[in-house]
């Protein structure tokens, strides 16, 4: 709410600022007539994994390596590069099958449509039988497995944030049976989206809450598990979380101080995760130049 606050003013100076550190890298342009067609082979190749989940053909390779030595390699041609190939749905399959392998132990997609087609069978068997409430009950589980399925489609159209994107792969029963109980919920939504294991504080505040008692936690208050889910993918350490991840992902490596405090802010004031993957796909360590 904070955020929203804020004038317009503000969030365009304060991401002009974290986008200009990411973009000048000195005074005088770097010279790349030295980088070989091997490498920029690599690069391109590298970015179809790491953006789309798939292995380029030659051809295609070829011609990325063609429209980025036309663009003299600078970082500009390669930030052009990398948002067109985000611009597919293929993008954000790949996000929802990477965070799937994280966060729900890669269970597939189709694994989820056939459990949903199972709960419709058995709603339906419950409203003939009367058991109204068991009926309602399978069709509030139904329907979170079905927003887990549809996260990618509808982050890609601008429905949902990033933080609903995460929230739903927390918020589900295949989550639920991963980590069962209370205390594990906690504990594992701290590792998954933080990073580290929650202080006894935390814990036990965590914990209340999904019980359905009404307490604080992370200055937030709640009293069920969806307000422990909403609390746990809305607080600044959930933006931290995410820049983490992707350094881990992209280079195999933390980010620096200043790489994780600006990348942070990026996040919690745009949303946009792919800004924040550019500003490391982009870089001469990523491309290997």
């Amino acid at each position: 709410m904070s955020l929203a606050l804020c004038s317009q003013g503000c969030k365009k100076t304060e991401i002009h600022e974290i986008n200009e550190v990411y973009l000048v890298e000195g005074n005088q342009p770097p010279d790349y007539s030295g980088v070989t067609s091997l490498q920029v082979q690599n690069y391109v190749g590298r970015l179809y994994i790491d953006i789309r989940g798939e292995q380029p053909s030659l051809e295609v390779i070829q011609q990325g390596v063609s429209t980025l030595q036309s663009g003299g390699l600078t970082i500009e041609a390669r930030e052009e590069f990398i948002l067109n190939l985000m611009d597919d749905e293929e993008y954000y399959q790949n996000l929802w099958n990477y965070t799937a392998v994280q966060l729900i132990n890669g269970v597939p997609r189709s694994e989820i449509l056939e459990q949903i087609a199972i709960y419709e069978i058995v709603i339906d068997q419950y409203y003939q039988n009367g058991e109204t409430l068991l009926a309602q009950y399978l069709e509030f589980e139904s329907a979170k497995m079905l927003n887990l399925v549809q996260a990618d489609s509808m982050l890609a159209e601008g429905v949902i944030s990033i933080n609903e994107f995460y929230g739903r792969f927390c918020y589900n029963t295949i989550y639920d049976e991963i980590n069962m109980g209370s205390e594990n919920m906690v504990i594992s939504c701290f590792e998954n989206l933080f990073q580290r294991y929650p202080t006894l504080s935390e814990l036990q505040s965590g914990v209340e809450m999904v019980d359905g008692l009404s307490t604080v936690l992370l200055q937030q208050s709640g009293s069920s598990k969806g307000d422990f889910v909403h609390i746990v993918t809305h607080t600044p350490e959930f933006y931290s979380g995410r820049v983490r991840e992707q350094y881990q992902r992209l280079l195999q490596r933390s980010p620096n101080a200043l790489e994780q405090q600006q990348g942070s802010a990026l996040l919690a004031q745009t949303g946009d995760l792919k800004q924040l993957q550019t500003t490391v796909l982009k870089t001469d360590e990523y491309a290997g130049f």
